[in-house]
């Protein structure tokens, strides 16, 4: 029984992505054109049945508009997120765990820091360099996007709140304390006041001193995140919390806890808040929470990348 569970569990969510590529058939054959050297069309035809799998992304990005690569990122976003539904509620061994929780370091690449959309009064190159190799898969390859700096926005764990409603992105707080330390911790999703624990495995705690160093999830219990208006929790057991911070963004604690079996984040248990900032790691829905910023962002992707076959349309509406 629990193999056909995981089976229906990786096969279910295949549906939107299947459901996407079929769109991406139906508009690559309705706009295939012939063109000779001249740019005059000489109209439709049937491409070749076989194709690599380069000339098949090389076609889609070709005759695609931007707008709909949109969609087609967002559908696969969608693909990840229904497997971490399912997740919750299948019996999950050891070694399926692990293998779904691979970190990026276990792998033999070299990874470009990613972009900042936003002022960073702590993020370093190389602090994003080190911080970019442990990010769920879901995560790579976007910008982060600032949705709350406490320099811009005031030390207020409601005005944090407030800046990630409707937000669904992994979400990047770092906190850098009175006394230089930068640490913090990347949240599965948005931060929100919540009567229970909410999250999954994918979250984290880090910091940069003495050295830099992660504390995954060890699987012990599932205290990921709880936040009232109070106070905000980050992993939890046995009374003590991973990171702990109170409801004016000023006092925080941070403490050995089960969730991800973590050393203390600061030398000293307690400390004062600096500055916090919180990332959306998640580009494109970032990007479409907002529609002025999601056409100017749309614009702007058909002007670097026009259409070729149609003139004066800049974006889709």
């Amino acid at each position: 029984m629990p193999l056909f569970l995981h089976l229906v569990a990786f096969f279910l969510p295949l549906f939107p992505l299947v459901n996407s590529l079929k769109r991406i058939q139906h508009t690559y054959k309705k706009q295939y054109y012939h063109f000779d050297s001249y740019g005059e069309s000489k109209g439709l035809f049937q491409p070749p049945i076989k194709f690599s799998v380069y000339k098949i992304f090389l076609h889609i990005a070709y005759h695609l508009y931007c707008y709909e690569l949109l969609k087609l990122a967002i559908d696969l976003d969608l693909f990840v997120h229904i497997w971490q539904l399912l997740e919750k509620v299948l019996p999950m061994s050891e070694e399926l765990r692990k293998a779904t929780y691979i970190s990026a370091p276990s792998l033999d690449v070299d990874l470009t820091p990613p972009d900042l959309v936003g002022t960073t009064e702590i993020l370093t190159d190389i602090h994003r360099e080190a911080l970019c190799r442990h990010l769920p898969a879901r995560a790579e390859g976007y910008v982060w996007t600032l949705v709350f700096s406490t320099s811009q926005h005031g030390f207020s764990l409601n005005s944090m709140y407030r800046k990630m409603y409707k937000l669904e992105s992994p979400i990047l707080l770092v906190i850098e304390d009175t006394d230089n330390n930068v640490f913090g911790a990347l949240t599965s999703c948005a931060l929100q006041v919540s009567d229970h624990f909410y999250g999954t495995g994918e979250s984290l705690l880090f910091r940069f001193s003495p050295e830099f160093q992660v504390y995954n999830w060890t699987g012990e219990n599932l205290y990921f995140i709880k936040g009232n208006n109070e106070s905000l929790s980050i992993g939890a057991g046995d009374g003590k919390f991973g990171l702990w911070l109170d409801g004016d963004l000023y006092q925080g604690r941070s403490e050995k806890c089960k969730t991800y079996g973590n050393e203390p984040l600061t030398p000293n248990v307690d400390f004062v808040v600096k500055t916090l900032e919180c990332w959306a790691c998640s580009g494109f829905q970032t990007i479409l929470l907002d529609g002025l910023v999601a056409r100017d962002t749309l614009q702007t992707c058909s002007i670097r990348f026009p259409h070729p076959h149609v003139k004066g349309k800049r974006y889709a509406e």
